[in-house]
């Protein structure tokens, strides 16, 4: 089952521009890449800011985040994030 489950989902390939940000940093790990991305962010800006589509499954410090909380969780400096964006299947 859990191999049938990976083919279904997609890691995102996470690189962020930082010439579309302005204010302080932060360095946070983005699935297991070390990323620079902007202080006080919540984790719904941070995926809308990463251009990722479709439904994502989240984990912060191995912690699985509900949607609920993607509009209200803000990124830690040093947090590692795990996003997978989900695609489908049957």
């Amino acid at each position: 089952m859990l191999k049938h489950l990976i083919s279904l989902v997609w890691i995102g390939s996470l690189t962020y521009h930082k010439e579309k940000i302005d204010g302080e940093m932060m360095e946070v790990t983005i699935n297991n890449k070390k990323e620079i991305i902007p202080d006080n962010i919540t984790v719904a800006e941070l995926i809308k800011q990463k251009n990722m589509r479709g439904n994502c499954s989240v984990w912060v410090n191995e912690k699985h985040l509900l949607l609920k909380e993607y509009d209200t969780f803000v990124i830690q400096a040093n947090d590692d994030v795990k996003i997978i964006v989900i695609l489908g299947g049957g």
